[in-house]
């Protein structure tokens, strides 16, 4: 007769490997919501017509800059997954956070995509 008390204590194997996920990815998802807003205010100040070159060019090496740091940063959470048991790995928690790192990239992507606006608003000025 199975004992009802152990049967509730143990955690069963998607809790524990939803637990794992969490662990393995805590790390780089509290970096997430900074780098979203980072690139929220680079891709404000690329698109802004109003912005000296000078300015548009720091912002655009800023954007270069941040793109290169989540580069790093999903090169580090892949070396961390690919030691997680098979379970682990294809876990909800995972998927999410390489999803939210890819659409920071994209965004960053397109406005490093953008043509300069602003200085050919200042150019046409002249």
């Amino acid at each position: 007769m199975l004992n009802r008390e152990a049967v509730h204590r143990t955690p069963s194997e998607q809790f524990r490997a939803g637990r794992t996920a969490s662990l393995a990815v805590g790390p780089f998802n509290k970096k997430i919501g900074a780098w979203q807003r980072q690139a929220a205010l680079l891709n404000g100040r690329i698109r802004s017509v109003h912005l000296r070159p000078e300015d548009l060019a720091r912002a655009r090496a800023e954007a270069g800059d941040l793109s290169h740091q989540i580069v790093k940063n999903l090169i580090e959470l892949e070396d961390v997954v690919s030691e997680l048991p098979a379970n682990v790995q294809s876990n909800s928690r995972i998927e999410d956070t390489f999803r939210a790192m890819r659409q920071v990239m994209s965004g960053l992507r397109q406005s490093l995509a953008t043509p300069p606006a602003a200085a050919k608003d200042h150019e046409e000025a002249r």
